[in-house]
């Protein structure tokens, strides 16, 4: 694995600006058909402001958010686009008459582009403002878990710790892939196992029509023999 390696630079610091000036000015159209009362709670920002890109069995990159509280409480939460996916389709359910602009997934391409990720920051930094700035959003569960607001990593809880829960989860997910695999293998062997029974059924049912049809046809044959050989003793 990579050493951390956060990109933290003017640019990242732009690119937090640019989103929340854009977030101000989708806020409108992104929540304008919501019923839920708006109102901006100043006390809880999530600035991300750098990215790690990780080199498991699997190369996904880690976004570092750092929040902070009205009461000058601040620590960092780190989390992959997936997180952020789950977070916006769980909200979706809790408020559908929302909107949350997410950026899309990337099904083609460099997804560690540079350029890219400094685009998919934006979208993502945009995506946090919009629920931060809804007090009903910003206080349910999920987003409670995601940002740690009701339990702040301790001091002890760096990256390594999100790495280590990162690399864990990697390791299960290869092992159910590899587990997966061995139960399509399976699937695949029943299946022709099951077509050679089929094959054989099949077989074995052409033979007894056969043999029905071959002993139809030789009582017949006999019944003729017995009429013929009846008929030739009466003349």
């Amino acid at each position: 694995m990579q050493p951390a390696n956060f990109q933290n630079d003017e640019s990242s610091i732009q690119s937090t600006r640019e989103a929340e000036h854009n977030a101000d000015e989708s806020r409108n159209l992104n929540f304008q058909s919501s019923t839920v009362e708006s109102g901006f709670d100043h006390g809880v920002k999530a600035p991300i402001i750098g990215h790690e890109v990780v080199e498991q069995r699997s190369r996904f990159t880690v976004f570092k958010i750092h929040v902070q509280k009205s009461d000058n409480n601040e620590w960092f939460v780190f989390r992959r686009y997936s997180d952020f996916s789950r977070l916006h389709d769980r909200l979706r359910e809790q408020f559908p008459n929302f909107r949350f602009a997410l950026p899309p997934k990337k099904w083609f391409g460099d997804n560690f582009d540079v350029r890219f990720i400094d685009d998919r920051k934006l979208g993502l930094q945009a995506f946090i403002n919009n629920i931060l700035s809804h007090d009903q959003v910003q206080k349910s569960e999920d987003v409670k878990m995601f940002l740690c607001l009701d339990e702040p990593p301790g001091a002890h809880d760096s990256l390594e710790e999100s790495r280590a829960l990162c690399e864990a989860l990697e390791e299960q997910m290869y092992k159910l892939k590899e587990e997966l695999k061995t139960k399509n293998v399976e699937i695949s062997l029943l299946k022709e196992e099951l077509d050679i029974v089929k094959d054989d059924a099949k077989a074995l049912r052409t033979a007894l029509r056969k043999q029905r049809s071959s002993s139809v046809n030789d009582s017949i044959s006999s019944e003729h023999d017995r009429k013929d050989g009846s008929t030739e003793m009466s003349e």
